[in-house]
């Protein structure tokens, strides 16, 4: 795949410069804005299903309608 312009090597010193790049990644800045998205997005899914939430209500209107 060629997702960066680079193709696949697979040699075990590719695949661990890889880790380790993620692994630095995850520790960054980056890290941080995907652990900032993924705690709004916890939040967004627990509010939704709260009693006046958007899912409880779908849900809720779902049931009336077919059941």
């Amino acid at each position: 795949m060629l997702r960066n312009g680079l193709a696949a090597k697979g040699t075990r010193e590719a695949v661990g410069k890889e880790i380790r790049q993620v692994i630095d990644a995850c520790r960054g800045e980056r890290g941080e804005e995907l652990r900032r998205n993924a705690a709004e997005l916890k939040r967004k899914f627990e509010k939704a299903w709260e009693d006046d939430g958007e899912a409880k209500r779908d849900l809720n209107a779902f049931l009336e309608r077919y059941v």
